[in-house]
This record gives C-alpha cells, sequence and structure tokens, in this order.
C-alpha cells in the first residue's frame, strides 16, 4: 500500500518523511517527483511514503491511480498559522507567489496575509473534495498526531513500528530554511533569470 502524505505546506512534511522511514518494508521521501511531467509525476515505488505538499495539484491524476488501494494522509495545522508562516516568505521564490502572481493575478502590492489564507482553504478544500475517494484516508493532526500515527501503523500492519515514528517526529528538528539573507539573493538571483528568459523570448 502506498501512503501519500499532503498539506498546504508549512505543516513539517521533511520530518514526517524521516518519521514514516521507520516503517518496517517501506521507502519514504520528501518531494521526490516534483520536476517530473505527466504520469511520471505521480508514479512511486510500491509501499512507499511520499511527503508532498505540492501534490494538492495532481490530486485528480493521484486520486485515481492510487485512491483505491492506497492511503491519504492530510496534516492539519492552524491555518492561521500556516498563513502567518508563508507571509513571512515573500522573498523566497515559492507556491506564494506563483498562487497570488499566477493564479490570482494580483498585483505584487497586494501579497498578503489574506492571500495566504486564502491560500490555505483552497488546499485543504482540495484534500476535503477528494479525500471519500480514497480507501484509507487520515487526518493528522500535527500538535498531536499520536492518534493518526497509531492508526496509520496499524493499518499497514505495523503497530510495532508506532513508538519509533513519533519519537523521530517528536525529536526531529528539519527546519532547513536558509538565512534571510540567503533567502533574499536566490530570489534576486531567479527573478533576474526570469527577466533575462523573458527579454529573449518576447
Amino acid at each position: 500500500m502506498n501512503i501519500f502524505v499532503v498539506s498546504p505546506g508549512r505543516t513539517a512534511t521533511t520530518t514526517l518523511s524521516s518519521a514514516f522511514g521507520a516503517l518496517d518494508g517501506y521507502s519514504s521521501g520528501h518531494e521526490t517527483q516534483t520536476s517530473y511531467l505527466g504520469t511520471d509525476r505521480i508514479t512511486f515505488p510500491a509501499n512507499h511514503v511520499e511527503c508532498d505538499n505540492r501534490l494538492i495539484w495532481f490530486l485528480p491524476r493521484l486520486t485515481r491511480r492510487y485512491g483505491a488501494n492506497s492511503m491519504l494522509i492530510t496534516v492539519k495545522r492552524s491555518n492561521d498559522k500556516i498563513a502567518s508562516s508563508y507571509n513571512k516568505r515573500w522573498g523566497k521564490v515559492n507556491i506564494m507567489k506563483a498562487y497570488s502572481q499566477g493564479i490570482l493575478l494580483r498585483s505584487l502590492s497586494d501579497n498578503n496575509i489574506d492571500v495566504c489564507r486564502d491560500y490555505v482553504s483552497n488546499c485543504y478544500e482540495h484534500l476535503e473534495f477528494f479525500a471519500p475517494h480514497w480507501r484509507y484516508h487520515i487526518t493528522l493532526e500535527l500538535d498531536a498526531p499520536d492518534p493518526a500515527v497509531n492508526e496509520v501503523c496499524r493499518l499497514v500492519d505495523r503497530a510495532h513500528n508506532a513508538s519509533d515514528v513519533l519519537s523521530t517526529l517528536y525529536n526531529t528538528v528539519s527546519n532547513q530554511n536558509r538565512p534571510s539573507w540567503r533567502r533574499k539573493i536566490d530570489a534576486v538571483h531567479f527573478n533576474l533569470r526570469a527577466l533575462i528568459w523573458d527579454i529573449r523570448n518576447a
């Protein structure tokens, strides 16, 4: 059985990937197929745990392929906490700019916490809509993960691994964000490359 851990992001999916790596006989990865197109984007080995918030945008094809015999885990965290976290990251090249400028077509001056809140709500609406089409759907409350982890382990016949999963989850700090000055430099480099590309292809 495959397991997919999906959320709006900012919900410790890197840590969850490490934690679920404790399941005997399962591989576990974080955003392992992000650059692929078509069916390759959702092709994973059997008995694999994939933690990837960007799968939110591929739920139709993911559900069609895996829903009947796999597990979807929705990671829940306070909407306001997620939105607040994203609102501090406008200087980074990330999903919020793509959502605000690419999808909503808002001006740069309109990038604010309200856009972040709308994004988070939209993501959870996607998950709520597709969840009934999965054989198993588990809601994992990030602030109280024990019940969900125990249920996941039980459903895949790995109850003996639950304590190891929870130990990793509680004891791993894997926020790998770069210092703010580094993120700003990366953003400037990206925007310059994008501008040059636009000029060449205008």
